[in-house]
Parts: C-alpha cells; structure tokens; sequence
C-alpha cells in the first residue's frame, strides 16, 4: 500500500530536506515522492553551499581578513635587489604608456635566491565581472602570466585581489574569446588556483597579443554541475608585449 507524505514530513523536508528527506525511503513511499524529495535536497545543498561560501568570502572582506594564496616570489629583470614580494599590490601598479605594460620576472627558489627560470607578467589591473549561483555581476580581477608562446596562465580574482578563484581537483574551463577576426575556444584547466591554457589555445592568445588588439574573455566552467558560474572581462591589448616577448626569448 502506498502511504502518503503527511503534512509535518512534507513541512520537514522543504525546511531541512538533508534530515527529512531519508524518511520517504521507508517502504510505502511511491517513486515519485523518493523523486522530487531527493531533487529538492540536491537543489538546497548547492545553493546553500554557495550561500554559505558567498556569506563567508565577504565578512572576511569586510574586516580585511581575508589573504589568498601567494604567488612563487619573484624578481624584476632590471632589478639589483634580493628582496622580492609574493604578490604585487595590483592596485598600486603605475599606468603610464611609456612604461611597458608586461614585465620579465624570475621565479624564486625555497632560499628566496632568484632562479634561471624566466616567465613574463602583465602589470596593469585588469577588471570585469563574474556571476554564479551567490551573485551577478561582482568585480572580477585579471592578470595574465606567460613562460613561452605555448604554456600562458590566467588568474582570476573574486571581489579582491587577494581572493583567487582556487580548485581543490582539476577543473577544465572554456574560455571563449572574440577579436576583430571572430570568436575562437580555448580550453584551459584549473590545479588549484589559475588556469593553465593548454598548449593549442597558449599559441592562439600569444599570437593575437603579438597584434595588439583588444581581446574580450568569457570563461566558464566544463560542468554539469555548474553552468551559472562565467567570468567576463576584456584585454584593451599591448604595444609592447612584442618587444618584451623578443626580450624575453633572448634571455632564455
């Protein structure tokens, strides 16, 4: 005989379907119940978690709290000092246009000494907007990172700059771009906390930086569990990325 869900179980499972929600596997319970219960408690724990995740990132914001995880140490090319930061303070960075947008650095050993291992990094602040389940439209911070012509990585920063979008697994992104010569997908995978271009769609950005042109980005995840989280942002381009780029090659 099929039983019914009766109103306080009905009550109990729209409030706190994660508890409640077990009961209907008792026998009696039709397919249908078990069906909608159990959709409803996938519904509520992932938009409770984004919630939560939401809540949480911005009362750390708010009382300044909140650090991501750090970059390897570097040091500038034209730099005599030992000392290097992990991060730079993006916010700070001087525009100017003489000044050349992209920079060669060295990443650092575990003793803070400067290695042989070059790569190059975009100065300027790059802003635009994410979405997801949480949110609409939120400032989003860009920077850009590239150690040849076919490996080049993109950070993506929530809300701050210190708060970086991390993966606990890897993670594909499609990240769909559009220039004067249409749209092109590139694919890139999230380890932990940027986004590694592979190699293909490395040598498709590299070559549309080489023409200075202005790039827009709409980043997404590959998942059937997430289609509402995208970032958008878009690259104005650089004049100097190719004379920085020929420098940099030399110095390899």
């Amino acid at each position: 005989m099929t039983r019914k869900v009766d109103l306080l179980l009905a009550i109990g499972i729209l409030l706190m379907p994660v508890i409640f929600g077990w009961f209907t596997l008792r026998e009696g319970y039709s397919n249908l119940a078990r069906t909608i219960t159990f959709i409803w408690m996938y519904v509520s724990v992932v938009y409770a978690s984004a919630i939560i995740k939401f809540v949480l990132i911005m009362a750390a914001i708010s009382i300044g709290s909140y650090s991501g995880p750090k970059d390897p140490p570097t040091k500038s090319i034209n730099s005599t000092a030992k000392n290097t930061t992990t991060q730079p303070n993006l916010e700070k960075i001087e525009k100017t246009s003489n000044k050349p947008d992209w920079k060669i650095n060295f990443y650092i050993d575990k003793f803070g000494d400067p290695t042989d291992k070059s790569y190059m990094s975009y100065q300027d602040l790059i802003t635009g907007y994410f979405s997801n389940s949480a949110t609409e439209k939120s400032r989003l911070y860009v920077r850009f990172s590239v150690n040849s012509k076919n490996d080049i990585t993109i950070f993506l920063h929530e809300y701050s700059v210190n708060n970086l979008v991390k993966e606990s697994r890897k993670v594909k992104y499609l990240v769909d771009i559009k220039t004067d010569q249409g749209e092109k997908n590139l694919i890139g995978y999230n380890y932990h906390d940027r986004i590694s271009l592979d190699s293909p769609s490395s040598h498709i950005l590299h070559q549309n930086f080489m023409r200075n042109i202005p790039i827009k980005f709409y980043i997404t995840k590959d998942s059937y569990y997430d289609r509402l989280t995208h970032y958008s942002f878009t690259f104005k381009g650089s004049r100097h990325y190719p004379k920085v780029y020929r420098d940099f090659q030399k110095g390899k």
